[in-house]
């Protein structure tokens, strides 16, 4: 009894989120695992050392944990890390199957493409990446694979088409039951819409930016521009749909941002591509900037681990952009920031309690002692409000609105 007492019958049981956890670390290691072998697979195609090919690929896997959502998101019951783990999966067994006509090797692929868009929808554009591959590739080259006819080449591809398809049906047959149609957006019609004006949002807002929240993807997207003309031509179709995702992110007017959101969570699964442009940046890196390099991935981990824990603290807004000294400061003095939340929340409790008065002595106290905060203001005004002081609560408000006017981008 005690157990349902303090366990809402919301779908989300403790154990059932223990094993949810628990899957999602088994999914991360097998999707690191995937993709350690697929970027160990693309250094034979660069002239490097078979020290770099071993040993980037390793260090890369390893440093887009601490630098990207994948970590974050490894703790948390969200669909996001299997999504990483079949995308991981089917670039891999794409790579090896490429130039192969077998026709379980394409069946295969195909299972493997629709498990791509059962995990998360918004990732089905992935599974145009291995025949848009194989046709550039046919284009560029004007030639089959040695031993294969034309009617087999189109054969195993079109069976793979059809096999992606079928795995995908459950979903849209859910989709029939629930939404009355096989193919919708479940969010509505005005979920997206184009053109896509909100890229810069996505990349650059302090309210949750890929490159300012995980700045490692800025790596990641040079690295994929300097694969552009690399490995015979394999890798652009991938290169075009990571892109083709970030502008899908953009043409969300109300959820460019993913809402409550630890950076752009939505993009967490396109890391099972985007990592290859990290290690593909650090192996065309001359050898005397490695080390900057590398010390840069480093920082840039430590970066967003504190970020991390200012989310999971709740330090900062979780749907705002931010002030400097929330994206700066407050990373470097994590005790202080911590015990502005503390004592706001202290402040919220009195005023629950009815004590009002107390609550503005308690906030006011802060203010003079930490400076300016969005969450002392906010409950110092609700304090005001409570106490019936309605022009200290209005002064308390221009006052938030003031900081506020300083957030940045």
């Amino acid at each position: 009894m005690d157990a349902l007492t303090h366990h809402p019958a919301d779908g989300y049981g403790q154990f059932a989120l223990m094993f949810y956890y628990i899957a999602n670390i088994v999914f991360l290691t097998i999707g690191l695992v995937c993709l350690y072998w697929f970027l160990y697979a693309l250094g034979e195609y660069l002239p490097i050392s078979e020290r770099s090919r071993t040993w980037v690929p390793l260090l890369a896997v390893i440093a887009i944990i601490p630098t990207t959502t994948l970590g974050f998101y490894a703790f948390s019951p969200l669909a996001h890390e299997c999504g990483f783990m079949m995308l991981s999966i089917l670039v891999l067994f794409w790579w090896h199957s490429r130039n192969s006509s077998q026709a379980w090797r394409w069946a295969l692929l195909g299972v493997v493409a629709g498990f791509v868009a059962l995990c998360r929808w918004q990732d089905a554009i992935y599974m145009a990446g291995p025949p848009l591959c194989e046709l550039l590739h046919l284009f560029r080259t004007r030639k089959l694979p040695e031993g294969i006819s034309i009617q087999k080449w189109l054969g195993v591809r079109a069976l793979y088409c059809v096999v992606a398809f079928a795995t995908l049906t459950p979903q849209l047959i859910e989709w029939k039951a629930i939404f009355g149609h096989y193919l919708l957006v479940p969010q509505g019609s005005g979920f997206f819409v184009f053109p896509p004006h909100y890229v810069q949002n996505v990349l650059f807002s302090t309210q949750h930016g890929w490159f300012v929240w995980t700045p490692v993807t800025l790596f990641c997207v040079i690295g994929l521009f300097m694969a552009w003309f690399k490995f015979e031509g394999y890798l652009v179709p991938w290169i075009l749909l990571v892109f083709t995702e970030i502008l899908l992110m953009g043409a969300q007017p109300t959820d460019w941002h993913c809402n409550e959101s630890f950076s752009i969570r939505s993009l967490t699964c396109s890391l099972a591509v985007a990592a290859m442009g990290l290690a593909i940046f650090v192996w065309a890196t001359p050898a005397r900037w490695t080390p900057v390099v590398w010390s840069l991935i480093v920082f840039f981990g430590v970066y967003s681990t504190l970020f991390a824990a200012q989310y999971r603290l709740d330090l900062l807004p979780k749907n705002d952009r931010l002030l400097a000294s929330e994206l700066i400061h407050d990373k470097l003095f994590m005790r202080q920031a911590y015990a502005r939340s503390r004592s706001a929340q202290r402040g919220a409790e009195l005023i629950q309690t009815g004590d009002a008065a107390g609550a503005t002595v308690s906030l006011n106290r802060s203010l003079a002692q930490y400076g300016d905060d969005r969450s002392l203001l906010k409950t110092l005004q609700e304090a005001y409000t409570a106490e019936g002081n309605i022009p200290a609560a209005e002064e308390t408000q221009e006052r938030l609105q003031k900081l506020l006017a300083r957030r940045l981008f």
